[in-house]
């Protein structure tokens, strides 16, 4: 992160041209004691060493009446580890997260990631100061906001008339409209500017295998950034928990559907820069819920064209350049775009049923789905039955609604999740500084299910639940 000097730091160089900065980073502890203030933030720094310099701070600041409070502040701290942090007066936890809670799925995934990083994110609104960047977050938006218009303004029909070089001038167009509304790029860094235009490059890739995909599909879109909201047609997905009822909204990047057999299928996509797999045991522990709180408020919903549909699955469409090793590079250009196309094949979960399947890639060779034909004819890939479609939402809403209850109850625990071979889970945590928890302290871990043991142990549960009259696949 690029850190530049502040402008009061050049105007006094400016003046003072002897001057000499010092990083007060670089300080020994002595140094730094130029006032109360300081002496009470080294004494907090020392504090987990101990020593003659802690004990001679904590001498001084108990002689001061006026730090009484501040010291017992530092004494809880100091006993309760942050796995046990929780809001104490549970009518105040009541009165933050109520009995009728409103939240979005990246939300709830926060509070599986850490309950303490949710409070004060969303409990106490603390928010992080950033530079100003093309950060993930960002281009994340650029390449949502830039599809959604150009497959809206441009029509997925349109483009597949189109030859490439068409194609590419309507993406420059939207870019550009895009830029022009959102970036400044006079006084953006540069940097800015350059990943903007190599954006462009991957997402001219993207829309290119989106135009194969939709010519070898019979699915269509019928809508974007769809809210999914009181005041829309799609309600927000409920789900009842002890003490309340919470109640899922937000927006579906874009939603397709076809009509197979005479049975319209619904499916829900969105667009990804990373790599990350979707993972059915990651669900399980609170992860990767958007797509899936998506596809169920669909399913209950009385609005068309979704009244009556039913859902053929989730999504997720790779928008990147994936990087390939010194060996693969060196291999002729048609082995390197299998190669490519292998890597962006899109990732999720889709509704077992070998006739919405052809639907969606005819040849079922899986170019673009987790999901293709075997040599024995059958289908293989991430496939869930409607049964266990129906199975999968039960377990989603218990997941939220222990997540609900948990909240309403103070549970604020800095207990992050960690999963197995991943780095250290505080890592890139904006709220480090605040918890108070140490490396080495206890973190929340889950075994890695594969795909296919993950299945396994929703068969295992009773029966799909009834909140959704689902009806049968076109296969059945």
């Amino acid at each position: 992160e690029e850190l530049r000097p502040s402008e009061t730091v050049a105007w006094l160089r400016e003046r003072f041209p002897l001057l000499t900065p010092r990083d007060t980073a670089l300080l020994r502890p002595l140094e730094r004691l130029e006032g109360e203030n300081a002496g009470f933030a080294l004494l907090c720094e020392e504090r987990r060493k101990g020593g003659s310099l802690y004990a001679s701070l904590l001498d001084y600041f108990r002689s001061k009446e006026a730090y009484a409070p501040r010291l017992e502040a530092l004494e809880r701290v100091t006993q309760r580890k942050a796995a046990e942090l929780r809001i104490e007066d549970t009518d105040a936890a009541a009165l933050l997260f109520r009995a009728r809670m409103t939240l979005s799925p990246s939300r709830a995934e926060s509070y599986a990631n850490c309950p303490f990083q949710y409070f004060c994110a969303y409990g106490m609104k603390a928010k992080p100061r950033r530079v100003a960047d093309f950060d993930p977050l960002f281009r994340g938006n650029a390449v949502h906001t830039v599809l959604e218009r150009l497959l809206r303004e441009t029509g997925v029909e349109a483009l597949l008339a189109m030859e490439p070089a068409a194609r590419a001038q309507c993406l420059d167009r939207v870019m550009e409209t895009y830029s022009a509304a959102y970036l400044d790029m006079e006084r953006l860094p540069a940097r800015v500017g350059y990943l903007f235009r190599r954006l462009r490059d991957i997402l001219l890739q993207v829309l290119e295998r989106m135009i194969h995909q939709f010519a070898a599909s019979a699915f269509r879109p019928v809508a974007f950034e769809l809210p999914i909201d009181w005041d829309s047609a799609v309600k927000p997905y409920e789900i009842a928990f002890e003490g309340g009822i919470v109640s899922l909204r937000g927006k579906a990047d874009r939603v397709d559907c076809a009509t197979v057999n005479g049975q319209t299928f619904f499916r829900v996509t969105d667009y990804k820069s990373g790599s990350k797999q979707f993972s059915l045991g990651e669900v399980f522990e609170g992860f990767q819920l958007q797509l899936l709180v998506y596809l169920f408020s669909l399913w209950q919903s009385d609005a068309a064209p979704f009244k009556g549909a039913l859902p053929g699955g989730i999504l997720y469409e790779r928008a990147k350049d994936p990087v390939l090793s010194a060996g693969e590079r060196e291999r002729s250009p048609a082995e390197i775009a299998a190669q490519k196309q292998k890597q962006n094949r899109a990732d999720g979960l889709l509704l077992q049923d070998e006739a919405l399947l052809l639907a969606m890639e005819r040849d079922g060779l899986g170019l673009y789905l987790p999901a293709r034909r075997m040599p024995d004819g059958a289908f293989g890939g991430k496939l869930v039955t409607l049964a266990g479609l129906g199975k999968l939402k039960g377990r989603v809403d218990a997941v939220l609604a222990e997540m609900a209850a948990r909240l309403r109850q103070g549970n604020i625990a800095a207990l992050p999740y960690q999963a197995q071979g991943e780095k250290e889970a505080c890592a890139f945590c904006d709220y480090q500084a605040v918890c108070g928890r140490e490396a080495g302290e206890a973190v929340r871990t889950a075994a890695a299910l594969s795909f296919e043991e993950a299945l396994a142990s929703l068969e295992q549960e009773g029966g799909a639940p009834d909140a959704v009259d689902g009806g049968t696949a076109a296969g059945d």
